[in-house]
């Protein structure tokens, strides 16, 4: 694997240092607090069962608001074009 040298502030050092495990490289920290993936098993547990379900209810009255409220938009918009 090929390696880079960066030049950082000696506060950027010590609040990188902060996140750091003690088995971890300075490298690791960087790759688990930047990466766009999330192992699930960090997610398993996170909230309980009714906690879960309250989420995943919410989310879908969210998704069902966002679709009515986009379907009177393009209406609208299509009403306006058709003057």
């Amino acid at each position: 694997m090929s390696t880079k040298t960066l030049t950082v502030t000696e506060e950027a050092y010590k609040l990188l240092a902060l996140q750091k495990n003690s088995n971890e490289s300075f490298s690791e920290v960087i790759v688990r607090k930047f990466s766009p993936n999330v192992a699930l098993k960090k997610l398993v547990g996170l909230l309980s069962d009714k906690e879960a379900d309250e989420l995943e209810m919410r989310i879908a009255q969210n998704r069902k608001l966002s679709t009515q409220q986009s379907l009177r938009r393009i209406k609208e918009i299509r009403e306006a074009l058709s003057k």
